[in-house]
């Protein structure tokens, strides 16, 4: 099991690697900010393509949107609940639901857009948090 990087460590570090369920749940179902999911797998070539640039995305989103690589050979029990068929599989998820995906690699603007939406969507989140908070939420007033 591997756990989130140091964000000030290598570019690479940028991009926590998975392959356990329990830590997919912490760090995407439970995550505070928009994340970006790469399931994909050592043995595939379109995968190995999408490493750069992914690397290069999580740097350029730093704090406002998270990314994270499934390795799909290291946690098949979490391919299979997630219904991933066709690897790289890529995956924005706000607030625990899947709100877009991609599959396969497509160009380099594909992936940049998904990142960029879901960062304006993080912001979004965020306002409303602050001006409409979530009954029993911790930013709600106690009586």
């Amino acid at each position: 099991m591997r756990s989130t990087p140091d964000p000030a460590a290598s570019p690479a570090d940028a991009v926590a690697v998975v392959d356990a369920v329990e830590v997919f749940d912490r760090l995407v179902l439970g995550a505070r900010r928009p994340v970006v999911v790469d399931f994909s797998a050592d043995w595939c070539g379109p995968s190995r393509a999408l490493v750069a640039q992914f690397e290069a995305l999580a740097r350029q989103y730093a704090g406002a949107v998270d990314f994270v690589r499934v390795d799909t050979e290291a946690a098949p029990e979490l391919v299979r609940r997630e219904a991933v068929a066709q690897v790289p599989t890529l995956r924005g998820y706000f607030e625990g639901r899947v709100v877009s995906a991609l599959v396969g690699v497509g160009p380099g603007l594909e992936v940049d857009r998904m990142a960029r939406r879901l960062a304006r969507r993080g912001r979004l989140g965020d306002l409303i948090a602050r001006w409409w908070p979530r009954p029993g939420g911790p930013t709600e007033r106690q009586a």
